[in-house]
């Protein structure tokens, strides 16, 4: 509910403040003064940013709302603490609008969500729910009793809608599934038929080096004992000839010489048998290192294709199973996809069609309620009704698009009520339509705007009595030059302006009873409320 609406600089308004009644709220005043101003501050604070001619720093308008249980709910779906009410606030400055909300700055759009089911602002040129035809079945479905086939509806269709988006990108081309199958079972089997173990690549790789260190090694052990003494030119034969020469020598005195010779032929010797012994230690099985060999060369292999390790190479297996499964599975999960989107949207049509006959029953009766208002409203030559198209397929709101159809005037043809030109003929309407819903609204205010176009005395008793009533069930808040209305309010405010120097301003004031009095007179030229009815 509406509990207070403020603002500061905004249009003509230099300030004002307004706090209004649960039940009935009036303004009055002179065409021009203000009202339509007033009506644009709400919908500021409601989320529809007015188009400012002229932006100052402490431009602003606030309003505060007492939370309801609906608004409550609202407000937890969203994210947003609850509390005993809620106070929105927006400024309008030199570049940009902001929105406050409880203090915070808050998207426009988040404040427009919070309060869409709240408020409804009935004027020729607001956007109004009840002239959108997409939601002219809540109109029926806020009348029906029993809501479980609503509800059992809506999780099938939810179901539906999640099934086919699934199906949507579900593609299934035979041949490129055939196509993968083959390359990932080949995959496969290279990696099974490894037989790898976590860790092996480690061991593998130092056998190999092993290996094939001991084969260089034993390569330049052998080539080192060519050097020394195999070889027919080796040093230890030429080292002999060189002692043999060197013995000539020693009867010239030369023995030392020929001692060194012996004793660098005793070192090749004991190198080469140093060699000889640790020969045997390079000598390995030439089938265990083809065997190490070619497991080295498997798992390097395996590696390149699919990962740095074993263990990653053994994962890669498993996520290759794993879609090899998929596949496998692929068609026969689309099959019982497309099964049971056929099994839904019989299911669909089925609800559907039950869901329509409640509708078309509960038609029958709104039928005939609205149709009682607008008699009493003397718009007897109107007639209202719901017409049923059948949707091409079932949408979220059921299996026929309800549209709520006017005539309002003899030998016309029936209308959607968008499509009422008349201002005044639109309001009365709406207010028939308020009339038959006010117990099964979820609004907690409803504004009314030119209502009494085209509303004379004797007119104007009736759609005050109308508009009371709501009021009785919704806080209403009625722009009006209707006294009768005015005089059954139970706050009533008036709305003036002032040329002070260059300057026009408009200033909003709660009537007291007596200034009430004096408002009722001015509007009616009768002294007395107790005649505004004769």
């Amino acid at each position: 509910m509406l509990f207070t609406l403020s603002g500061k600089n905004f249009f003509t308004f230099k300030e004002f403040y307004m706090e209004f009644s649960e039940k009935l709220n009036v303004i009055t005043g002179e065409s021009g003064a203000g009202k339509t101003l007033l009506l644009k501050a709400l919908k500021a604070v409601t989320g529809f940013s007015p188009q400012l001619t002229e932006r100052k720093e402490d431009s602003y308008v606030e309003a505060i709302f007492l939370m309801n249980e609906a608004l409550r709910k609202r407000a937890v779906e969203m994210g947003i603490e609850p509390s005993d009410e809620i106070l929105i606030k927006v400024s309008f400055g030199p570049q940009r609008t902001i929105y406050r909300l409880n203090g915070k700055i808050t998207p426009r759009q988040v404040i427009a969500e919070l309060l869409s089911d709240q408020i409804e602002i009935h004027s020729q040129h607001s956007s109004v729910k009840l002239l959108d035809s997409s939601k002219h079945h809540l109109i029926l479905d806020n009348m029906i009793r029993d809501r479980s086939l609503l509800k059992e509806y809506a999780e099938k269709y939810n179901e539906f809608v999640k099934v086919k988006k699934e199906l949507g990108t579900f593609e299934v081309d035979p041949g490129s599934i055939a196509r993968e199958k083959d390359f990932l079972e080949f995959q496969l089997k290279e990696i099974v038929d490894a037989k790898l173990q976590p860790g092996e690549d480690i061991e593998i790789e130092r056998k190999y080096k092993k290996y094939t260190d001991a084969q260089e090694l034993k390569k330049t052990f052998t080539l080192l004992m060519e050097t020394l003494k195999d070889m027919d030119n080796s040093a230890y034969a030429i080292l002999s000839n060189i002692l043999h020469d060197l013995e000539a020598l020693e009867k010239y005195g030369y023995k030392d010489f020929s001692e060194h010779a012996r004793v660098a032929i005793e070192e090749i010797d004991y190198l080469y048998d140093m060699l000889v012994a640790e020969l045997p230690n390079f000598e390995f099985d030439d089938e265990e290192f083809s065997q190490v060999e070619a497991r080295f060369s498997l798992i390097q292999n395996l590696k390149r294709k699919y990962g740095q390790t074993v263990e990653e190479i053994i994962e890669t297996g498993e996520k290759i199973a794993n879609r090899l499964k998929e596949l496998t599975n692929l068609e026969a999960k689309k099959e019982r996809l497309v099964e049971r989107e056929k099994e839904l949207y019989q299911e669909l049509i089925r609800l559907g069609k039950e869901i329509d006959k409640e509708r078309l029953e509960v038609a029958r009766i709104i039928k005939e309620k609205i149709q009682k208002h607008l008699d009493d409203l003397k718009m007897k030559g109107a007639i209202v009704d719901f017409q049923f198209i059948p949707n091409e397929h079932p949408t979220s709101s059921g299996i026929s698009k309800v549209s709520l159809l006017i005539r309002t005037n003899p030998g016309g043809g029936l209308l959607e009520i968008s499509k009422v030109a008349s201002g005044g003929e639109l309001s009365r309407i709406l207010l028939a339509i308020e009339s038959v819903l006010k117990d099964e609204l979820t609004l907690s205010t409803v504004v009314f705007d030119e209502i009494d176009t085209g509303v004379g005395q004797r007119l104007g008793k009736i759609v005050a009595e109308k508009v009371k009533e709501i009021s009785d069930s919704v806080q209403s808040i009625v722009i009006t030059h209707i006294p009768q209305i005015a005089a059954i309010a139970d706050r009533h405010f008036t709305v003036n302006k002032e040329i002070i120097g260059n300057n026009t301003y408009s200033f909003v004031k709660t009537l007291s009873d007596q200034e009430r009095q004096l408002e009722l007179k001015a509007m009616t030229g009768i002294i007395g409320e107790e005649r505004l009815y004769e």
